[in-house]
């Protein structure tokens, strides 16, 4: 459950400061959604890939859609591809990558705040 949340936390946070911010604001918004919601480290890797990922592949579709496939089969020229799906799914997988890596910088950060109990003598 907590791992939902936080994969719909990010998710909301990137696509508000998508808005209103620059490209990196994905990156803002994984290392807050990843120390937010306390979870195991792999479980905030992957809800910043999902979060971010499903994102930005969504608006990359809409970018499609709106411009009628112009923009994107441009881009797939200039990385030598046939295809505009190759430059859509490129596009999700990129930003799923920063996401994940920011969410679990947040929340390896978010460990070092912790207060930790000793498990004995030699620990």
């Amino acid at each position: 459950m907590k791992f939902l949340f936080k994969v719909i936390l990010i998710a909301v946070l990137v696509y508000i400061g998508e808005l209103y911010l620059p490209w990196w604001s994905i990156a803002i918004a994984g290392f807050l959604g990843g120390m937010a919601v306390k979870t195991k480290g792999v479980n905030s890797l992957f809800a910043g890939v999902l979060g971010v990922g499903i994102i930005w592949l969504w608006i990359a579709i809409r970018i499609d859609i709106e411009t009628q496939s112009i923009l994107t089969n441009k881009m797939a020229q200039l990385v030598n591809s046939n295809s505009k799906y190759v430059v859509i799914v490129a596009t999700g997988l990129l930003g799923g990558i920063v996401g994940g890596l920011s969410a679990w910088t947040g929340h390896n950060f978010r460990k070092l705040f912790e207060n930790r109990k000793s498990g004995g003598y030699y620990r």
